[in-house]
């Protein structure tokens, strides 16, 4: 899966998709990928369906959790 249709906020898009000569476009932010056909979240979100299941250990709150890889669903508007 391209880092372009993939939304997975500042930590995931604002590593893999940075860009010095981005210019502000209205509602977006500067890390917002170019798509989310996919989306790297904390929890099952409407209009997605679970891809994957992904552990790790936590540095604060020590512990297990985990993200989900989500895939969109419905059509993008």
């Amino acid at each position: 899966i391209s880092p372009h249709a993939i939304d997975g906020g500042y930590e995931f898009n604002g590593w893999y998709l940075n860009d010095p000569t981005y210019r502000a476009k209205q509602g977006k932010t500067y890390w917002s990928g170019d798509g989310d056909d996919y989306v790297i979240a904390a929890g099952l979100l409407d209009g997605y369906q679970q891809v994957a299941r992904l552990s790790f250990s936590r540095w604060l709150g020590m512990g297990p959790d985990f993200v989900l890889v989500l895939r969109r669903t419905i059509p993008a508007r």
